[in-house]
């Protein structure tokens, strides 16, 4: 079966690429979506159609185009294989850059099967990106929030994304990915206290025809493609088009209810968490001259993943306690849905005058999102959790690079207005954002081994709320506004050509927000309906970093006092936004890239770190009385839900595990006319809680889940224009619940990914 399917897909992507020429040619009815984002054509005919467009994707991916594939190695301008990174809106070494960075090329993600920002934390010391079906929370040396925006600020192509239910990029088509540590208050300043993600695609090629495409097989139903062709129209305009798209039936399906007197509302055996991606890009790049040039992006993508809302219980009060499902297996009364549909325009423009350049960046997003799940877990009646969101976002950003003599200087200007509705349970929830934010960046070289950085951003944002219930019953709105000033110091000093040392002091700023998930609001009075106070972070850092054809080297060693964190408590059965209260964390990295021979590198990567919270005395959580130790100590035999507030001071951060390590290798064997890659990946957490703090009477906190170990594989074999590759994620087959969390029914977790065995192969002409 699994060699069958491999056949009818291999070369693809045509039809991804199709669909998106006719979506544009057919106009913006063509495929319009209900509510649950599926067109009348998917729910009808489905597999069929998707049959005889893969047999046509096939067909006409085996045509050979004139094109050369453009290498991704690293490049330098001393050869010494350094990546060139932004990280400070300017083209520079990664070595040159005092920030902890962490740099990966399009060729690295491939080999060690970097698919989504999931997979992010196999390579990236000190981050954890844990999700939520498709809401996805980047957590970076343990700052991270599941409260309104992330923590982690995600950029691609210089564009904010800010929806955590459509922050899973998919890495198709992606020339590289930086994760930028720390707070990003100054230069990346919209909420990026714990860091940074900016994701970089390929712009068109002026002067050759670029393509390239791959597709894989795997396990349970998996399959999917992605392609990528750039070519130019004269000597002015080039035109590039990718697209991606991936299906699997997940690994989480309806268990075999044996409980008397049950019901059985799903088949035992069906899959409850199955996950069907696509995106497709098209950029029209217009460059007259060497001094101007202006790329337009168009970008559409649909997610449907029900991922954790699937609530597989560990104990159910609706089912007496303590449940007693075999590994990846849950109950629910239907199967669930998680869906997302963007669309995204945006143009980006660069004047160079001499040695100032002036750019300009105008985006519109909008994003919708529907969710129905049913979180009783169990076979009973169904509890659903339902909602239609939707968010509309405009952002403009100007910035100026400018040298003159030793002083190298950024100023910036970025307005961002975001509109936001939700529809859950009986009422519309509008969110509205305006921010207005200048920066200015400056790097004096006091000798030319010696230079000092001061940055600064002020920020000032103004959010209103507003409450209507869909009946009339209830209509109230209110306003907050709130003002930053951001600053940014560093001492950096070059030891030689090609190392140097630093010390930096930085703050960041995550906007104040209203909650949009409490449910049953009283009036503007009403605690759910308070403002959050913005979150700060202090960081103090120095670092090390060297670079050469045969070592890369990072080390780093850093402080936050991190204040009013934005967090999520359980109160009477309602979710609402608080803010917790201090964290301080501490710790050093180390990054060591080494590569022997031209055939053969490896990467050894790692994280100590203590990340608790020094003040959190008033935590709040549900408690059932019947599961055993989870229960209020005040009131042991109570079945219902019982609030408690529990002392949290000195608990562990959300995503913040002391210990974290990375390794991997990649070696090319000559064998006959091509080589074989082997490229094996090792990651290793100590324990930590991704989603939250339920102590029971021993004040163990029963969401921790254990440190884990994980090991990917990949070996392939390259000849001339192809590569064919088998891989395996979670070789050893390691099972554990990545995602555990709990409700006012109960405790549950979502299992890890299981073993994957797959296929796949990748076409260059």
């Amino acid at each position: 079966m699994i060699v069958e399917k491999f056949i009818d897909i291999t070369p693809c992507l045509s039809i991804i690429l199709a669909r998106s020429a006719c979506r544009s040619a057919l106009g913006p009815d063509f495929g319009k979506e209900n509510r649950s984002g599926r067109t009348a054509n998917e729910r009808g005919g489905t597999f069929e159609m998707k049959r005889t467009l893969t047999l046509a994707l096939c067909a006409s991916s085996l045509i050979p185009l004139a094109a050369t594939a453009q290498e991704t190695k690293p490049q330098s301008d001393d050869g010494d294989g350094g990546i060139i990174v932004t990280a400070q809106r300017r083209e520079q070494r990664l070595t040159d850059v005092p920030i902890s960075i962490t740099a990966i090329s399009q060729e690295a993600l491939q080999q060690q099967q970097i698919r989504t920002s999931l997979d992010l934390p196999k390579l990236v010391p000190g981050i954890e990106v844990s999700h939520n079906g498709v809401w996805v929370t980047p957590t970076i040396r343990g700052v991270g929030s599941r409260v309104g925006e992330n923590s982690v600020a995600q950029y691609i192509d210089g564009v904010y994304i800010p929806n955590p239910v459509s922050a899973l990029s998919e890495f198709a088509a992606v020339e590289r990915v930086e994760v930028l540590k720390g707070p990003q208050g100054t230069l990346f300043g919209r909420n990026a206290t714990g860091g940074a993600i900016t994701i970089i695609t390929p712009d068109p090629d002026l002067d050759t025809i670029d393509a390239r495409a791959s597709a894989f097989v795997e396990e349970r139903n998996g399959w999917g493609a992605n392609a990528y062709v750039s070519v130019p129209i004269g000597d002015k305009v080039a035109v590039s088009v990718s697209g991606n798209y991936r299906e699997s039936d997940g690994w989480i399906k309806m268990g075999v209810n044996n409980i008397p007197g049950g019901s059985q509302p799903v088949k035992a055996g069906t899959p409850l968490n199955a996950v069907e991606h696509s995106g497709e890009r098209i950029k029209v790049r217009f460059s007259p001259d060497s001094d101007f040039n202006a790329v337009f992006t168009f970008w559409h993508g649909k997610l449907s993943d029900s991922g954790a809302t699937v609530y597989p219980a560990i104990s159910n009060q609706l089912l007496g306690g303590d449940v007693d499902l075999p590994p990846y297996r849950a109950f629910a009364g239907f199967v669930p849905t998680n869906d997302v549909n963007f669309t995204q325009y945006s143009l980006k423009m660069t004047k160079n005058f001499g040695d100032t350049s002036i750019q300009s960046t105008t985006a519109y997003r909008k994003d919708n999102n529907f969710l129905h799940v049913d979180v009783s877990q169990s076979t009973v009646a169904p509890i659903v959790a339902q909602w239609d969101s939707s968010q509309k976002t405009f952002s403009q950003e100007f910035i100026v690079n400018t040298k003159t003599g030793p002083l190298d200087a950024v100023v910036g200007l970025f307005i961002y207005d975001d509109r936001f509705v939700k529809e859950y349970i009986g009422a519309y929830h509008h969110q509205d954002t305006f921010s207005l934010a200048p920066f200015i960046d400056l790097t004096y070289s006091i000798t030319d081994n010696l230079r000092v950085i001061g940055g600064l951003r002020y920020t000032f944002e103004k959010r209103s709320f507003t409450y209507d219930t869909i009946d009339d019953s209830l209509f109230f709105r209110s306003t907050k506004s709130y003002k930053n000033v951001s600053p940014r110091a560093v001492l950096q000093y070059d030891l030689t050509s090609r190392s140097n040392v630093y010390a930096s002091f930085s703050q960041g700023y995550k906007s104040g927000l209203f909650n949009t998930d409490a449910t049953g609001l009283t009036g503007p009075a009403d605690l759910a309906a308070q403002p959050l106070k913005p979150e700060k972070l202090t960081a103090y850092e120095v670092g090390y970093k060297t670079g050469s054809h045969l070592l890369n080297l990072s080390l780093a060693g850093f402080y936050y006092k991190w204040n009013n964190i934005q967090t999520n408590r359980y109160v009477n059965g309602n979710t609402i936004a608080q803010n917790a209260a201090k964290a301080e964390i501490y710790g050093g990295e180390f990054q060591v890239t080494l590569n022997p021979t031209e055939n053969l590198s490896f990467f050894v990567n790692g994280a100590v770190m203590h990340g608790r919270f020094t003040k959190f005395p008033d935590g709040n959580a549900g408690v059932q009385g019947t599961a055993g130790n989870f229960y209020d100590p005040n009131n042991p035999t109570d079945p219902l839900l019982v609030n408690v507030s529990q002392d949290w001071t000195g608990e562990r951060l959300l995503n913040a595990p002391d210990v974290t390590l990375n390794a991997g290798l990649n070696f090319d064997l000559p064998i006959g006319p091509g080589k074989l890659n082997i490229s094996p990946n090792l990651k290793y957490s100590s324990k930590f809680a991704s989603n939250g703090i339920l102590l029971d009477t021993n004040g163990r906190n029963l969401l921790e889940r254990d440190g884990e170990v994980l090991v990917d594989l990949s070996v392939g074999y390259e000849i001339g224009q192809f590569k064919i590759s088998a891989y395996a994620r979670n070789l050893f087959d390691n099972n554990f619940y990545a995602e555990p969390n709990y409700n006012a029914l109960g405790y549950y977790g979502l299992w890890n990914e299981p073993r994957t065995i797959g296929a796949r192969v990748e076409f260059k002409y």
